[in-house]
Formats: structure tokens, sequence, C-alpha cells
């Protein structure tokens, strides 16, 4: 890598990603212990090197957290020693009006300072609904039909939202088609954590029952534990 920066051109700006599964809550959490958590030093590198203007870093927002809060800390450091103000700001695409809930912390700075710069404040009570059929292409050439058992509990779904009175107000919440049926615990005590009889109480993808299955076939079945 040391020879390989030489040949990375001057910038004014280095927007960079680093591998989050090191610092993911679905992964082991090893940090900067993992060999992919030290590609952070290499992006270290290269701001000491080229020495740009400003820099856009992202990764998930529990790299904040981790080791209580001590990564975090270390990497900021780091960028300050650089000459480098330092803001972060976490960010998921359904603040801005996109279908999907993806949380990403944003990290930022500048040999200038930041007083010119500010993150958006997101109110979420004041962001537009999210209509899906502005995003479903209806004249897709690779449709499938759903199964009826699908179909069934989407219509069962529909039902119930209609009878709620309108004086009723209920929160928004993306989607996610596999998850129809399952009823996996996934914030306190994520799946990963839990023992292959602790998770055959529950329904993974489509209600489909973990009960009988091997670890292997449970991770096929719980999205959570893809990510």
């Amino acid at each position: 890598m040391e020879k390989e920066i030489e040949i990375i051109p001057e910038h004014d700006i280095l927007c960079a990603g680093f591998p989050c599964q090191p610092f993911s809550k679905a992964g082991k959490q090893l940090g900067r212990i993992d060999d992919r958590g030290n590609l952070f030093d290499e992006i270290i590198k290269i701001l000491d090197f080229r020495k740009p203007t400003y820099f856009i870093l992202e990764n998930v927002p529990f790299i904040a957290k981790h080791d209580n809060e001590e990564t975090w800390s270390v990497m900021k450091t780091e960028l300050e020693n650089l000459g480098y103000e330092v803001n972060h700001e976490v960010y998921s695409p359904q603040d801005f009006g996109i279908p999907q809930h993806r949380q990403r912390i944003f990290i930022v700075g500048s040999l200038n300072g930041l007083e010119h710069f500010s993150f958006k404040t997101i109110d979420n009570k004041k962001v537009d609904s999210i209509k899906i059929e502005k995003y479903i292409d209806k004249n897709s050439k690779t449709a499938k039909a759903l199964p009826q058992v699908n179909i069934d509990c989407l219509n069962i779904w529909q039902e119930f939202l209609e009878n709620i009175p309108e004086e009723i107000k209920i929160p928004g919440f993306p989607i996610w088609s596999m998850e129809f049926g399952a009823n996996y615990p996934f914030e306190d005590n994520y799946p990963e954590k839990m023992t292959v009889r602790e998770l055959s109480k529950y329904k993974g993808n489509f209600g489909v029952s973990l009960e009988g299955m091997s670890r292997k076939e449970i991770r096929a079945n719980l999205h959570l534990m893809l990510v």
C-alpha cells in the first residue's frame, strides 16, 4: 500500500468507506483488531500523504459506540492530528424520502474548519410520506407471481390498516418482504448471539419454523443474520 499511495493523484476531497463488518452489531464487533478494520489506517495514510482539503467517510453507526466509544475516540484523534476539524452525523435514506431503512454514520473533515458547514437537521415528523407506487416498475420483464400464501398475508395486512381509525396516527416503517411472518427478536438480543436451541422457538423468513434446523439452515432463513 505504501507504494500504491504515491500513484493516487492529488485531490481536493477524499470520499471513502471501509469494511463495516468489524463494527456492525450483526458481526463479532472485533473493531480494529479485525484485519478489515485496519483499512481505516490506510485512509489515514492517504490523508497524510495527499492532504486533501476535505474528506467524507461512511460506516455503520455502531462505530461511534464500539468498545465504549474508545474506537471512535482514537479514530477522531488520528484525523484531528492531521489538522482536520471533524464532525459526524447519522442518516438513513428514509430521512430523504427514499424507501429504505439503512442507518449510516457520515464523518466529515476539513483543513479549513467546519464553521461554514452544518449537517441537515431531520424532522421525521415532517418527512414526506413515501409512496411505493413511485418506485415499482409496472412493466418489469423479470416480475414473478407471488405465492398465494403471501398474497393472503398482504391482503390481511391491508385490511388491518384500512380498519384503523383515521384519527389514530401510526408510524411509518420500511418493508422487508422476506420478513413477513418472522417473529424472532432483533433489537436487544440479536440472532447471532442466540443459540440454536433459543432460535428454534421462533419463525424466520415468511413464517418458516426454525425448529429442528441446523445453525447453517437457520442462517439462511434469518434476514438479519446475513447483514
